[in-house]
């Protein structure tokens, strides 16, 4: 899907933040 690696993307980086 494509709004799912969206999703992902941005959890990745608001935990690596």
């Amino acid at each position: 899907m494509y709004i799912v690696k969206q999703i992902m993307h941005f959890f990745v980086e608001n935990v690596i933040n």
